[in-house]
């Protein structure tokens, strides 16, 4: 394609053929109506009973609207075809019965190719890594073995670097970052360790945590990226549980409570700090005459701030999420009451809050602690006091009628938009939850009971 932004392309419609020069990095859905007003006067009237019109390249292979012709890898000069979507495209007719095959094969599946080469050297070279740290942890705990962790983190980071600045590969770079925060962890606990094996006790866990949000510091500031900024709000949260159970300030379950809590009244404010930490400008407020004062940034600097603040958010919304699941597999094993109301409080705050996310790197890690929360509940129901034999088939009638939910509303969903109304409704039930959160933590706590008990 063109490096102006715009791309030439040859539409053939029903009617006539049309040659035209359209952005390139539009998605389709904006083209569309530009598209049909030229191709015939009457042509949008007439799909609506076909269910619209679609571009599809000559072979019959449809583009997606909500892309781009540049997301989609459409040429320049490139001839489109503009069909009914429910158009049945014929199949192509080989003389050759080995050519028929050869295509029906290729339509099964992803080809093998060499990018797929190279993330199953990446997947073997993790195994083959992870596999020496689970060595070292069921091994011997000595300061010997920990020193080896550690220096394996360093060549870890070291190989993570090489990979991004010199071998411009930054998904083996990725990969590399995660190793090299699993070893300084599995160096600290070694290092912690009392005995002939390894000790995981608050003050142990606390150690490791230190060690983790210390490398994370120093990648970050080597190699700034997700898996950095990740790590550090998982040190974070993972101490400031450990520490608060570690110091008798409270049990385990009310330092979870507390975390967990603090995380989610912040959630709201992460966008907001990523990008501020990014270097993300505020739009300019308009004076009274109308003018916008001072320049804008320019396009490539603006563009580099918009990206680091989308690795911030992201990381920090694994981080964080990761220690509200840990957070909420600990309250739910306390088998008490407010914090099983906690739990299930934070599990539909998490859920509901995804939608606030658009990108999918964004909405895994609420999704993915919403389905920790559940599950933690889901155990609970199975291995807490009130289990018995009818509660165990209620119980898993209950799970088969909720997998069966769920699916049903993803088909729906991913055919219709969620309702406006159900929408706005998930919004205030999720700020009536975020408000109950503090009430919840104090009932963990037990700070009612303390302040009454102060009141004679």
């Amino acid at each position: 394609m063109q490096q102006t932004g715009l791309a030439r392309i040859i539409v053939i419609a029903p009617d006539r053929r049309m040659e035209m020069t359209v952005p390139e990095h539009v998605p389709l859905a904006g083209i569309l109506p530009t598209l049909l007003r030229h191709a015939g006067p009457t042509l949008a009237e007439d799909g609506v009973e076909r269910g619209g019109w679609i571009l599809r390249r000559v072979d019959g292979r449809r583009l997606d609207s909500a892309q781009s012709l540049a997301m989609q890898d459409v040429l320049d000069g490139e001839t489109l075809v503009l069909s009914p979507n429910d158009a049945t495209w014929p199949e192509p007719a080989f003389d050759d019965v080995a050519e028929a095959i050869a295509h029906g094969a290729s339509g099964l599946g992803a080809q093998w190719s060499p990018h797929a080469t190279l993330r199953v050297s990446r997947g073997f070279a993790a195994a083959v890594v992870v596999a020496g740290a689970a060595a070292l942890l069921t091994g011997p705990a000595s300061p010997q073995a920990g020193t080896l962790a550690l220096v394996g983190a360093a060549v870890l980071l070291g190989a993570a670097a090489f990979a991004e600045r010199v071998l411009r590969d930054p998904r083996t770079a990725r990969v590399a970052d995660a190793l090299t925060l699993l070893y300084a962890v599995v160096g600290a606990l070694l290092l912690g360790s009392d005995g002939d094996t390894v000790t995981l006790n608050a003050w142990s866990i606390a150690g490791a945590a230190g060690a983790l949000l210390f490398v994370s510091l120093v990648g970050q500031l080597l190699l700034p990226g997700v898996t950095y900024v990740a790590g550090s709000a998982l040190a974070v949260g993972a101490g400031a549980i450990t520490l608060l159970a570690a110091t008798s300030l409270t049990t385990v379950e009310g330092a979870a409570a507390v975390v967990v809590g603090l995380v989610v009244l912040s959630l709201f404010a992460l966008p907001r700090l990523a990008m501020s930490i990014g270097g993300v400008p505020t739009p300019a407020v308009p004076s009274i005459t109308g003018e916008v004062e001072g320049p804008p940034p320019p396009a490539a600097e603006l563009s580099g701030a918009v990206r680091r603040s989308d690795e911030l958010l992201t990381g920090l919304l694994l981080g964080t999420m990761a220690v509200v699941a840990a957070g909420l597999v600990l309250l739910a094993d306390a088998h008490t009451t407010s914090g099983l109301l906690l739990v299930g409080a934070v599990t539909l705050i998490c859920a509901l809050r995804a939608r606030a996310f658009a990108a999918s790197r964004h909405r895994v890690a609420l999704i993915s602690a919403a389905i920790t929360g559940l599950l933690s509940l889901v155990w609970y129901a199975w291995t807490g006091p009130m289990r018995a034999p009818v509660p165990t088939a209620l119980l898993v009638t209950a799970l088969l009628v909720l997998a069966l939910s769920a699916l049903a509303l993803g088909h729906r969903l991913s055919r219709r938009a969620f309702p406006p109304r159900l929408g706005r409704l998930g919004d205030l039930l999720s700020l009536v939850l975020t408000a109950a959160v503090p009430v919840l933590v104090g009932l963990v706590l037990g700070l009612f009971g303390f302040f009454r008990g102060l009141g004679g």
